[in-house]
């Protein structure tokens, strides 16, 4: 049994043997026992499980997908596979398993670790435009307001036309840019020149390399070690 927590308490009797319930890091409750530490003052306790912690689940674990040249399909989003994906891949021999999880899972004919990264057998050759999208807008702009320089969440920004399309702007790569609300209120109806907002970059289309690039300065929220040699492995260096 390892321990849970440590506490104190000036009245053992109170907690000294008792089963208490501690939420795991899995977001599970398990009944645990209070013993006591010997040789402390005030008196100590510790927590120690009465039964194992969940292993983990399958679904807790994606596999990332590096395309045969061995880099991410994508960077943001990440490319990354369900764990039901990958294995499937993997018998299909469509990829091959550089990195496993611990995770083992089993069926009444084999067993097998899940993969952690997968590189495909055959090349994806990437798009050589970008697609006009929402995102790929605020990709561009580093999820940045192009007015005022803050960068914020991708729910709290929006897009605005640097030329209003009521005066004859267009809704393209050169006429679009990432705004937040703030910003987009006070430019209003209005050129750049008539609300002194002038755009901090000047839009354009981005190439695919660009995104990728922007996208690599937002790691995901859940980055497994096994994969950080494959997301920076070709960044480049500062040179004295």
């Amino acid at each position: 049994m390892r321990p849970a927590f440590e506490g104190t308490n000036k009245n053992p009797h109170h907690i000294l043997g008792q089963v208490v319930t501690v939420m795991t890091n899995y977001g599970v409750n398990l009944p645990a026992l209070a013993v006591m530490m010997p040789h402390a003052e005030p008196f100590r306790f510790a927590v120690v499980w009465k039964e194992t912690p969940p292993v983990q689940s399958p679904e807790a674990c994606p596999a990332l997908v590096l395309n045969a040249d061995f880099r991410p399909l994508s960077y943001y989003p990440l490319s990354l596979w369900s764990w039901q994906d990958s294995v499937k891949a993997v018998f299909m021999d469509r990829v091959q398993t550089l990195s496993q999880y611990d995770k083992v899972v089993r069926s009444p004919s084999f067993e097998m670790r899940l993969p952690s990264v997968i590189a495909l057998r055959e090349f994806i050759p990437l798009n050589k435009r970008p697609a006009f999208t929402r995102f790929n807008v605020f990709l561009r702009d580093s999820f940045a307001c192009q007015y005022c320089g803050s960068r914020q969440e991708t729910r709290e920004l929006t897009f605005d036309h640097v030329v209003p399309r009521s005066r004859g702007g267009r809704t393209s790569w050169e006429n679009v840019v990432t705004a937040c609300s703030g910003c987009n209120m006070r430019k209003a109806n209005r050129t750049p020149r008539e609300a002194s907002m002038p755009p901090l970059m000047e839009p354009m289309p981005p190439t695919t390399y660009q995104l990728r690039e922007n996208g690599r300065a937002f790691p995901p929220n859940f980055l497994h070690e096994d994969w950080r040699d494959y997301l920076y492995w070709d960044s480049e260096l500062e040179s004295d």
